[in-house]
């Protein structure tokens, strides 16, 4: 072909193209655009291309909310759901009287579903946080898979202007990313929705009363998922294959059934090995993990159930990480080796709700397997407060993975997760990190688990239709 005008697949990031409102691939001509270098700082991605690589780049825009291109086209699982909402919608009834008041007794799946409608609501192009630049290609679509209710958005990402591949070996340049239960509310100092607890001193045993202030904004609930979890899965972008979408990345937040349970008493060996705890706290806003001696000793265990049976049962899991947003509370007292912090399997009865009777359901009673390596436990000394910490999975936390129900998680302290007695020493010690649990509504610092699984393709044969 001749006379062929160059292509530029980031024309829709390209200032100069926006400026004189072209369209891609008009009034482009490298060897005489006055603007070029001026203006495109993507110049080294401008390629000739004929007329089958820009026919392949429009299909898979025509698809892409329904295609996923992994060696050739493929087929996605799940269909887009109709978010007609009747006469008054959500979005009026969550203006006229707030989200709290719209979820208020709904069950955990009704409550998924409102906020996966309004999520289809929000309009994000591209945003930078940092040194992250995120462009969300198309609309945000609402979806369901095994009666789990989320949200599904594709995307592309730099770093430090340089572009960030995805999937196993970084070859793909548009991921697809399934939220599942996605948060709403975001932390704000101003916001209107209070939430008050309160935390007890376990050396004076005052109680001291605790708030946070949050606010509706599911964009912004979205923004901050999308900061954390690329930063997780993103890859160096050398291998990129440019058009390339990816298979799926997906993030489950923890619901009610998260929480801690607690046992106390004199004697080292009966707090720690006891099969009943003496007290259990589930759904709530704020729990913590120690051990603690003051003469008694205090072992608290957090349990952290996610239902993972929407990633499909032939899927491979490629990677898994575990996170958890750290509150105020946090000691480091002992500091003697064995103040960490890891993640185990636990086998609780029910995926809703604790009972001192699951304080024994938290992995084995000494020496539990780990879902990370030793270099990836979280050492207290390094800790901080109002921090979001990952935990990378190995290959026994990856096959804990549940396709089927839940995937229920744990996380014990070093000193009892090795049966080791913290010191007294005649001085009270405590070895310790409190850290936000699941919301009612949903918050960005929720707990959350973020899983790369590849998905087996349907081939699919695009047709070009005439009219």
């Amino acid at each position: 072909m001749k006379n062929k005008k160059p292509f530029c697949p980031y024309a829709e990031e390209c200032q100069y193209y926006k400026k004189n409102s072209f369209t891609c691939n008009e009034e482009c001509d490298l060897s005489s655009c006055g603007k070029y270098n001026e203006f495109c700082d993507e110049k080294d991605n401008f390629k000739q291309i004929g007329f089958f690589s820009q026919f392949k780049k429009w299909i898979v825009g025509l698809f892409i909310g329904s295609a996923v291109l992994a060696g050739g086209l493929t087929m996605l699982p799940e269909q887009s759901i109709d978010t007609n909402l009747g006469t008054t919608s959500t979005t009026e009834k969550v203006k006229n009287v707030g989200i709290e008041k719209v979820l208020k007794d709904k069950t955990q799946k009704e409550k998924a579903k409102i906020k996966s409608k309004e999520l289809t609501k929000v309009k994000i192009d591209k945003f930078i946080k940092d040194d992250l630049r995120i462009k969300i290609i198309g609309d945000i679509k609402e979806i369901e898979v095994n009666g789990q209710h989320g949200i599904e958005l594709f995307a592309k990402a730099w770093k430090n202007g340089k572009q960030l591949g995805f999937g196993k070996d970084g070859t793909v340049e548009i991921e697809r990313f399934r939220i599942f239960n996605p948060p709403v509310l975001v932390d704000d100092v101003d916001g209107e929705i209070i939430r008050e607890w309160e935390e007890e001193d376990l050396e004076t045993k005052e109680k001291t009363k605790k708030q946070r202030k949050l606010k509706y904004d599911p964009g912004e609930a979205i923004k901050q998922d999308l900061i954390h979890t690329i930063g997780l899965v993103g890859k160096n972008g050398k291998n990129i294959a440019k058009g390339k979408i990816g298979n799926t990345t997906s993030t489950f937040y923890s619901s009610a059934g998260d929480g801690r349970v607690q046992s106390v008493s004199g004697n080292w060996n009966t707090a720690h090995d006891g099969t009943t705890g003496s007290a259990a706290t589930a759904g709530s806003s704020w729990f913590g993990v120690l051990s603690y001696s003051d003469g008694n000793y205090y072992i608290s265990r957090a349990f952290f159930p996610f239902d993972t049976s929407a990633i499909d049962d032939g899927d491979t899991i490629n990677s898994a990480n575990f996170s958890f947003y750290s509150s105020g509370e946090l000691n480091d007292d002992e500091n003697d080796g064995d103040d960490w912090i890891s993640v185990i399997q636990t086998d609780q009865p029910s995926d809703t709700s604790l009972t001192t009777a699951d304080y024994n359901n938290c992995g084995a009673i000494d020496n539990p397997d780990e879902a990370v390596d030793s270099s990836e436990r979280l050492d207290l000394t390094s800790a901080s407060s109002e921090t979001r910490f990952d935990f990378d999975f190995n290959t026994t936390g990856k096959n804990w993975i549940n396709k089927t129900g839940y995937t229920k998680l744990g996380m014990r302290e070093g000193h009892d997760i090795i049966d080791s007695a913290v010191t007294t020493g005649g001085a009270t010690k405590k070895s310790n990190i409190g850290f936000y649990g699941s919301d009612e509504t949903g918050t960005s610092k929720d707990p959350k688990l973020v899983v790369e699984h590849s998905e087996v393709a349907a081939t699919f044969i695009p047709q070009i239709l005439i009219y």
